[in-house]
């Protein structure tokens, strides 16, 4: 079997919502912040 990652999905232009996850992940955006990213 042959299993590729391609990614973070529709991440933005500036990779948006890859840094605020990251940010989450680590406990410095809250909930709130990372809904409030906007994805194009």
């Amino acid at each position: 079997m042959k299993i590729s990652s391609l990614g973070f999905p529709r991440i933005g232009r500036l990779r948006e919502l890859k840094f605020i996850l990251e940010r989450y992940w680590r406990g410095e955006a809250t909930l709130t912040d990372l809904k409030n990213v906007p994805v194009n």
